[in-house]
């Protein structure tokens, strides 16, 4: 393995921890990706440029473009008469260069056989997802583990439930439960697709080890205490069923059931949590109301990439006839991408997403059994982010986005693996064909 190589995979395998890790460290994990990427395929620019001119590249251009033109028209014809607040929002998509970095780095690191699979990226999550699930699980018992006096520090987030005990959120190393929640999506789809579709060495201790990832970054998800989080690991687990066979997703589903009912009536804690803070849901109301306000009064192209935040507060009092308890990004990634870049925005980024399905889709149908853990596992956090992102905007928080952009790279690279294997097919098939004649 030569030097660039050993280097790549290490930037590759720290950026994986780091998705886990803090904002800070998650900025120097992609800063060395980018370094070490950029050095690596520095005299290999026609792979970079396969890369970058995939469908995926091309939707992101796209989008690009439209975000810059929703920009210019809020710039040239302000909405309601409020300027918005500079155009700089626009280095906010420096994270889409992310998952071709991410995808070329994975190709080049794991060997002749592309073996994505065993790459080393899978152990740096598995102890980084271990670390931060046991730190969530410890923040949620926080009030009968620490001091009082401790409590009151940011790394604990009370939360209402109506206990006399007080109860935090997990929220990891991120100080937010949500951001949290939306990264350990991934994580935890990751480790039951270990589970479902175990690889042909597995020992025993090797598929116990995965089963006990799977039920800590269950528990880490769940402690998150978030109530749409709750819906999205359900989600999680009967795609998951589904994918393995059609009766496991029936089976999955009526578990999922049980064990929620069985939760309903033995935590004071959920019940309290489901029943109190309905002050966000109003909230989100309000938000939710000035987003559907901007995307009728500037349909086409929106007020602004990235001024949803902005506009809200102008919004909301316009159609309230007073001024918001609350004013914020739409809070809703379909509503936010809608209001911000209109519907040629909603369109480029649905096709984004779209692209993203059909890779995985595509892989997941043609790999072998041995295989099908890691498109499934994909598939299945894509379908949790999304279940996330209906009460938040976890597509652009920073926090989400790493996590968000590495499985995308993973993506991107399961699909360029199957191009090779369908195109070496049908070399091999050509061969065949002219020998014959």
């Amino acid at each position: 393995m030569t030097k660039e190589i050993k280097l790549l995979s290490f930037a590759l395998c720290v950026w994986t921890a780091c998705t886990l890790s803090f904002m800070a460290a998650m900025g120097i994990g992609s800063g060395l990706l980018v370094l070490a990427t950029c050095w690596a395929f520095r005299n290999d620019l026609p792979m970079v440029k396969k890369c970058f001119s995939s469908p995926l590249g091309l939707v992101t251009l796209v989008y690009f473009i439209i975000s810059f033109f929703s920009l210019l028209a809020a710039k040239l014809s302000p909405p309601l008469g409020l300027a918005p607040e500079s155009m700089f929002g626009l280095k906010k998509f420096h994270f889409f260069i992310l998952p071709f970095l991410a995808a070329l780095a994975l190709v080049k690191t794991s060997g002749s056989k592309l073996a994505f699979e065993k790459h080393p990226l899978w152990r740096a999550l598995f102890w980084m997802g271990i670390l931060v699930s046991l730190i969530g699980i410890i923040q949620f018992w926080g009030a009968y583990l620490f001091p009082a006096n401790w409590l009151d520090d940011r790394f604990f987030r009370n939360m209402a439930t109506g206990n006399s005990v007080p109860v935090f959120h997990a929220q990891g190393l991120m100080y937010f439960h949500l951001s949290f929640a939306s990264a350990m999506g991934f994580v935890c789809s990751y480790a039951w697709g270990r589970v479902l579709w175990p690889l042909e060495e597995d020992d025993r201790n090797t598929k116990f080890a995965c089963l006990a990832f799977a039920l800590l970054t269950t528990l880490a998800f769940f402690y998150t205490y978030s109530r749409i989080s709750w819906v999205a690991l359900i989600a999680m687990v009967v795609t998951l069923g589904f994918l393995k066979k059609p009766r496991w997703g029936f089976v999955s589903l009526a578990l999922c059931a049980l064990a929620a009912c069985c939760l309903w009536f033995g935590s004071e804690n959920l019940r309290g949590r489901w029943n109190m803070g309905l002050g966000p849901i109003l909230e989100r109301e309000q938000v939710w109301m000035a987003a559907i306000g901007m995307i009728k009064d500037r349909p086409i192209l929106g007020v602004g990439f990235g001024q949803t935040g902005h506009y809200s507060e102008i919004y909301a009092e316009h159609i309230l006839g007073h001024k918001p308890i609350f004013s914020s990004h739409a809070h809703n990634n379909f509503l936010d991408v809608a209001a911000a870049t209109g519907l040629l925005g909603l369109l480029a980024f649905l096709a984004w997403w779209i692209v993203l399905w059909r890779y995985l889709w595509r892989a997941f149908q043609e790999s072998d059994i041995s295989k099908k853990w890691l498109p499934a596992s994909c598939l299945a956090a894509f379908v949790t982010f999304q279940i996330n992102g209906l009460t938040q905007v976890n597509f652009f928080d920073g926090k989400s986005e790493h996590s968000l952009m590495l499985w995308a790279g993973i993506a991107l690279a399961l699909h360029w693996r199957g191009s090779q294997f369908t195109n070496s097919k049908s070399t091999t098939k050509q061969a065949k064909n002219f020998q014959n004649n």
